[in-house]
């Protein structure tokens, strides 16, 4: 049986990113504070290997291997993520600005997509090999 908690836990990451992500657009926090789009990717990657946990949660039951497990979280936070950079250099193309996005910061991104997913992985790993 599914745990409750991957469904609350995605709902929750979801809010508290669009919340934040609403909160830095009136407030500027994207160019304040240089760290905040590490952080926000970080989050993304977490709720997105959250939720792929919670869709395949039968596939993940039955497999015993940790690394495929962990290889396929990852495989679908990159996946998401290079969606992600892939619309936000479309955004800068078609409104004609620059400092959208760049190659760097799309490296950048994708290493804290990866991280957040990553920890999230772990973490659930850890509380449901604990608690059922």
């Amino acid at each position: 049986m599914k745990p409750v908690f991957l469904r609350q836990w995605t709902l929750k990451i979801i809010l508290g990113i669009f919340l934040l992500n609403t909160l830095a657009g009136f407030l500027y926090w994207y160019a304040i504070f240089p760290w905040f789009d590490n952080m926000m990717h970080f989050f993304g990657g977490f709720w997105v290997a959250v939720a792929t946990i919670s869709v395949f949660w039968k596939i993940f039951s039955i497999q015993k291997s940790q690394i495929l497990k962990l290889v396929f979280v990852v495989l679908w936070v990159l996946f998401v993520g290079l969606v992600w950079e892939i619309y936000e250099f479309g955004v800068q193309d078609l409104i004609k600005v620059t400092g959208i996005a760049s190659i760097p910061g799309s490296i950048s991104d994708l290493i804290f997509d990866t991280i957040g997913g990553v920890v999230a992985f772990l973490i659930i790993n850890i509380k449901t090999k604990h608690h059922g």
